[in-house]
């Protein structure tokens, strides 16, 4: 398989993952400047889901929770309650317990300077499937932010790219557009302006020393 296709893959099963976990409420997400890619997301694909949480308890609770559901919820994706047990939770939680983070609020604060969001909540109001889809696929290398990287649909977010080492660090491709033709449009029109300042000042000269010659 394409290597490029394994990760967009992987990716679009951590969305289907958290779209899952997602609580039946939705919020309204405001707008982006940056188009949405498709995250081609079912949330009838069980194996795609269990992909997803296995992706999410691994490399997005170390910091993040989803403290709105509980683990017994991924039972509903065809797993039994002794495989969770078993391959997604590991600590001392409960299969009925909620998938809350073991990083203190304090001290993602102190490296992230910021609270750590609830993905539960966050998913939700930040529009779904094909945001989260472009956030994970959004970031790349930036040596001037103090973790490295950077995204482009979230500029200088202080998350660092937790998925970097499945899909490489990838260098931005900075793109500039000169406008001959606006420049060439500005210069007719100084020349406009300079012809028909210089008659008028012409003009005026000749009538002011008309009665004195």
């Amino acid at each position: 398989m394409n290597q490029k296709i394994r990760f967009n893959r992987l990716f679009a099963c951590t969305v289907a993952a958290l779209c899952y976990l997602m609580p039946a409420t939705g919020y309204t997400a405001g707008g982006s400047s940056i188009p949405l890619l498709d995250a081609q997301v079912s949330l009838n694909n069980q194996g795609a889901i269990q992909r997803g949480a296995k992706y999410f308890v691994n490399y997005c609770m170390g910091c993040h929770a989803a403290e709105y559901v509980r683990y017994q919820l991924l039972e509903n994706t065809g797993l039994t309650a002794q495989q969770i047990k078993d391959n997604l939770i590991f600590d001392s939680s409960k299969v009925s317990d909620l998938m809350k983070t073991a990083l203190p609020q304090q001290d993602a604060v102190t490296w992230f300077s910021g609270p750590v969001p609830d993905l539960t909540l966050t998913a939700r109001i930040r529009g779904g499937a094909d945001w989260i889809y472009t956030y994970l696929k959004g970031f790349y290398s930036d040596p001037g932010r103090p973790l490295g990287t950077n995204n482009t649909l979230y500029p200088n977010v202080g998350m660092p790219n937790v998925l970097w080492s499945l899909e490489g660090l990838k260098d931005p491709v900075y793109r500039y557009q000169v406008r001959h033709q606006g420049a060439v449009d500005r210069g007719w029109w100084v020349l406009l302006f300079l012809s028909v300042f210089s008659a008028l000042a012409y003009f005026m000269k000749k009538a002011w020393w008309e009665d004195i010659h």
